[in-house]
């Protein structure tokens, strides 16, 4: 396996400045997966931005399905280029349906040989503000290495043909009745140098199984009920590796009028959360190929 393998199963071709042409398999069934499409929005877009520049907010939402084996066309366009950040709107279009409008912004990197928060202390910061994140649960001190395969998310082919995937502890899904959250997530090999791969792979990965985790306690979906996602953020506080171990823990929100509300955290080894992510999905009759949302 090569150390982009995960990565070689979604490349993308650029036929113009800004427009892009790409084939998106997806493992099972005969939807296309969101994740992959917002691992494809992040790479597109980071491609038209300055050297440096990493991705530090994806936005996005999904107004239509798309499916598996046919092309999606890419189109970025530049909202602004500004002295700290940059702003791209993206949009993934297959045939005549648009699957996923997203806006990804991207922050100035930090000088190098600056202390992490070093842009905390600019004017108008806070006195003395540095880096910091909430205190993990107790949990999160097993070691990943440790940890049993047993997650249902390790049972998703992709998953387990490009990750190494372990239960997690969280104390938040005690006596959930069915989720895919927490899990401890490594590639199994090793990855390339560029923060906007990483950072690709995370937005894919804080897709999976996020809905099934947005249950309240006691509540199943059953067979005949599936979700679709209607919007997905990720906020990257922190670089991340891929390749590296990541805790990733999801808790419900809301659940209400056939939506749920989810919202979850991703954690390096050593409990500093790295990025945050929020979900709203739809809940219903398992959708078909030509269904539309």
């Amino acid at each position: 396996m090569t150390p982009a393998s995960f990565f070689a199963e979604f490349p993308h071709v650029e036929r113009e400045p800004g427009r892009f042409v790409a084939r998106v398999p997806a493992p099972t069934g005969s939807l296309l997966p969101g994740g992959f499409l917002l691992a494809e929005a992040v790479t597109a877009a980071s491609t038209t931005v300055d050297d440096g520049a990493v991705v530090h907010a994806l936005h996005g939402r999904f107004p239509q399905g798309g499916v598996i084996d046919e092309e999606v066309e890419i189109v970025v366009e530049t909202v602004r280029d500004g002295r700290s950040f940059a702003s791209r709107l993206v949009r993934v279009v297959q045939q005549d349906r648009i699957l996923l409008l997203a806006d990804v912004s991207f922050r100035a990197a930090v000088p190098t040989g600056a202390p992490d928060g070093a842009h905390d202390d600019a004017p108008g910061s806070a006195p003395g503000a540095r880096a910091w994140s909430r205190a993990p649960s107790p949990g999160l001190g097993v070691e990943p290495e440790a940890a049993p395969v047993g997650t249902p998310v390790a049972s998703f082919p992709a998953f387990a043909r490009h990750f190494d995937v372990r239960a997690g502890t969280d104390d938040t899904t005690t006596g959930r009745a069915q989720t895919f959250h927490p899990f401890w997530i490594r590639h199994r090999g090793g990855l390339p140098d560029d923060p906007h791969l990483h950072a690709a792979a995370l937005a894919y990965v804080t897709d999976v199984g996020m809905s099934g985790s947005a249950l309240p306690p006691d509540t199943r979906l059953g067979d005949r009920f599936g979700s679709v996602t209607l919007d997905h953020a990720v906020w990257f506080h922190r670089p991340c590796r891929l390749d590296d171990w990541l805790h990733v823990s999801v808790e419900p929100m809301a659940m209400g009028d056939h939506r749920v509300f989810a919202r979850g955290e991703i954690r390096a080894r050593d409990g500093v959360i790295v990025a945050s992510t929020a979900q709203e999905a739809w809940l219903g009759n398992r959708v078909r190929r030509e269904d539309t949302v």
